[in-house]
């Protein structure tokens, strides 16, 4: 199930004493609108938002204002902090795009490497909460539900399971909206080391 909650986040920790958002209201009005929006138009966005709401664990979404994306975190103890009895924490920002290259007409920039040629795209925040909402899928299928043992597998190995989320859930739900100028591997967001490598043209 999930737990849905609106603060204001900012670099502060624990969560939990993040101030709560003044405008609740709206912030819940967002989600909804994303969430019926996913459902709407994507057979796997309904796949993933029913597989996490019906489960008997407890997932809590803090829907907050922002500038980045989103991001999951497993209830593991290391991280420092009390999940207050959930197996795992999102936090999602409505009005935040991400920013991915892809190869593509009409490049702006050049991989010196290998001559590659790419093109900045922008998702919409909604691509972003059905990827944060992916990992917990695998979080459940793929790892049992064990805090530790994501948290563990991700740190040793975040590109496999990054990728391994963009092409069973971000992808396809990309894709079934009609956006077909999606990210294939997770490094090629804008803010990554390997897109620190493009040269403009």
């Amino acid at each position: 199930m999930i737990r849905l909650h609106t603060r204001k986040m900012g670099d502060e920790w624990p969560y939990d004493q993040a101030p709560f958002a003044k405008d609740a209201g709206a912030l819940h009005a967002l989600y909804d609108k994303a969430r019926a929006v996913l459902m709407g138009g994507s057979a796997t966005a309904r796949r993933v938002f029913e597989l996490v709401e019906s489960s008997s664990i407890v997932i809590d979404m803090i829907v907050s204002r922002g500038k980045s994306g989103g991001y999951f975190l497993p209830a593991d103890p290391s991280y420092g902090f009390d999940f207050h009895g959930s197996s795992g924490l999102i936090v999602w920002y409505p009005e935040a795009s991400f920013e991915f290259y892809v190869e593509g007409p009409q490049p702006t920039h050049i991989n010196p490497e290998t001559g590659s040629k790419w093109c900045l795209m922008a998702a919409s925040s909604d691509l972003v909460l059905a990827h944060e909402l992916g990992h917990v899928v695998q979080y459940m299928t793929d790892f049992g539900s064990n805090a530790a043992r994501f948290h563990a597998e991700y740190k040793a190995n975040l590109l496999l399971i990054e990728n391994d989320n963009v092409r069973r859930h971000e992808r396809p739900v990309a894709q079934e909206m009609g956006n077909f100028m999606t990210r294939r591997d997770y490094r090629t967001s804008k803010d990554s080391e390997w897109s620190g490598k493009l040269i403009r043209i």
